[in-house]
């Protein structure tokens, strides 16, 4: 601690010296330094010698004073989006901590962290407890957080526990990221499995609230269990080396008298409507018969670590992941990253002449519009449209023209409407999902109805039918668009991934198209989860004038497919008693 309070505050290591990219501050540095020192100064300050003392205590004060310079030039309470600046509110308040009565200004920096927590705090997300950026970036980022609110707790009566956010913020994880997953969901970092700062906040959250179900969550979470999909930048290391794990550990709270409790008994869907996120379980709990959805269409846009993803989703079962998002994060803004990763193309999404929503845009958003749920079904729909007429990022323009030959797609040809409806059957037994699309643009288009997969997947074009297998699990898919459609696969990425991601799996992209070009296009499409060796169950297309849709085992499921979004259905459509208007009856689905 004392060698490196004799390095320069102002100098390479400092928050404010200028980098090569641009950016302001060497804030991988000077964060880490702020935050070591100021612990280990709480632990051993008062062992050190005058001079020692001095010497970190004006080390402190430098970097504790580029902290609260830059809180206060972006004005941080009124516009929070300085990513790292939201991470070091934890380093800054910790270096308060520890140096009240010895620094005069650590009150000052108390005052404006205290202020944020209360006020803009959490920057990406909001009281139910959602993170616009992902479960990876959720966990560390508030793994940080709670050593603040540890050491807060520890020396006043303000407990920001109480905080609607960190009270519901466990949740996420449970709901979007249970032990079993083997991928993380959404944004930057979410093709990793479980790591220790995911184990570690989990268990932080569950004593602090005496929580059961949180502490199932935490007791579960094995991070050697799946290895990484990134043989070189997941390994453990590099965790140590941002998160002080050893550390961490012990600092976190234990209480041997909490009893876990299993999630089964909470209701299997939840909607994170403030970042525009729901996730669907079939058997939430039960890691070897759940099948889960997760949904995406987020006010937050494609900014910072989100992607343009909005309208997309992912589908897990039994253990494994089934449709994936695509890509992998070697490095913030590099050629795979911008180019593919972070694309619309990469995720289980839709494409508008090759196009999809605009990266690294916080207009390009996505709504939720509808969300209901009841003990058989949860049904909800996203609109997306925003995000494709956006011009392009000057960064992503920059990339495209260093590292692809193929033509920057233009925005000539406006998205109306891109509507998305999804129903998810909670049934442990029997689950399904329902997927109706409804795109519609300014001049005829070709849509790309995109699906992602970790495995090659088996398609029957004539039937327009896939099958999509990974380890012990199935799914059949079963797609109807009111055009005929070709479709293709390929197990290629526009910019192949970063060395740093050498020997990661392999994965697959299926496109289907319309063969000719329409103003609008409807795609309705089932997914049946199966085990391997069980039978692929019987489904029927049904195929009226301006109606279609399935029936299987006594349930029929009906969508629009003629002019417009939305369309009357006849006598003959309707006159098997199976169907009705809505959400909430048995075996009786109909999509308006």
């Amino acid at each position: 601690m004392v060698d490196f309070a004799s390095w320069d505050p102002n100098g390479i290591t400092s928050f404010r010296v200028p980098q090569a990219s641009g950016f302001m501050g060497n804030t991988e540095a000077s964060m880490p330094l702020l935050e070591r020192t100021a612990m280990v100064y709480d632990w051993v300050g008062d062992e050190l010698s005058t001079d020692e003392k001095e010497k970190v205590l004006s080390s402190l004060k430098d970097r504790g004073n580029q902290m609260l310079e830059r809180y206060k030039e972006v004005d941080f309470i009124s516009e929070p989006w300085d990513n790292h600046t939201v991470r070091s509110l934890a380093f800054t308040g910790l270096a308060a901590l520890a140096t009240l009565g010895n620094l005069s200004d650590a009150e000052k920096w108390l005052d404006y962290v205290l202020k944020c927590y209360i006020t803009s705090f959490p920057t990406w997300g909001g009281d139910d407890g959602g993170w616009s950026q992902g479960l990876a970036y959720s966990s560390a980022y508030n793994l940080w957080q709670t050593n603040f609110v540890e050491a807060l707790n520890l020396c006043s009566n303000i407990n920001l526990y109480n905080k609607p956010f960190f009270k519901n913020n466990g949740y996420f994880g449970v709901y979007c990221q249970p032990p079993y997953a083997v991928r993380g969901a959404f944004g930057d970092g979410g093709e990793d499995s479980h790591s220790p700062k995911d184990k570690l906040l989990s268990q932080r959250y569950a004593v602090a609230l005496n929580d059961s179900i949180l502490m199932w969550q935490a007791e579960n979470i094995n991070p050697n269990k799946n290895k990484p999909n990134k043989p070189l930048l997941s390994k453990a290391h590099l965790w140590q080396g941002y998160y002080m794990e050893d550390v961490v550990s012990i600092l976190t709270p234990t209480n041997k008298n909490l009893k876990s409790a299993n999630p089964g008994i909470l209701p299997q869907s939840r909607f994170f409507r403030e970042i525009g996120w729901a996730a669907m379980h079939s058997d939430l709990g039960n890691a070897n018969n759940d099948v889960w959805m997760l949904f995406k269409s987020s006010p937050f846009g494609s900014f910072s670590h989100s992607h343009a993803d909005q309208n997309s989703f992912q589908i897990n079962a039994f253990g494994e992941a089934l449709l994936i998002d695509s890509g992998y994060y070697p490095w913030y803004g590099g050629p795979h990253h911008f180019l593919w990763t972070r694309q619309t193309k990469a995720h289980n999404a839709i494409l508008i002449d090759g196009r999809g929503q605009h990266v690294q845009s916080k207009e390009a958003i996505g709504t939720i519009e509808r969300y209901e749920y009841n003990k058989e079904l949860t049904i909800l729909t996203g609109e997306s449209a925003i995000g494709y007429n956006l011009d392009w990022d000057e960064k992503v323009i920059e990339l495209w023209k260093e590292n692809l030959e193929e033509p920057l797609p233009t925005i000539e040809n406006k998205a109306q409407e891109i509507r998305r409806t999804v129903v998810f059957r909670h049934d442990k037994d029997n689950p399904w999902i329902i997927i109706q699309d409804y795109m519609r643009a300014e001049k005829p288009a070709t849509f790309d109805y995109m699906l992602h997969a970790l495995e090659k997947m088996k398609i029957d074009g004539e039937n327009q039918q896939l099958t999509i297998e990974k380890g012990n699990a199935i799914m059949d898919v079963y797609i109807m668009a009111s055009d005929k459609l070709k479709i293709t696969q390929t197990d290629k990425f526009n910019v192949d991934p970063d060395e740093s991601d050498a020997g990661a799996p392999n994965q697959w992209h299926v496109s289907a198209s319309n063969l000719g070009k329409q103003i609008e296009m409807h795609f309705l499409t089932l997914m049946i989860p199966r085990r391997k060796g069980e039978k692929r169950q019987k489904v029927k297309k049904l195929k009226y004038e301006n109606v279609y849709g399935f029936k299987l085992k006594g349930q029929k499921i009906l969508g629009w497919s003629g002019k417009g979004e939305k369309g009357s259905f006849s006598k003959e459509e309707l006159d098997t008693n199976l169907v009705i208007k809505g959400i909430g009856k048995k075996n009786k689905t109909v999509l308006y």
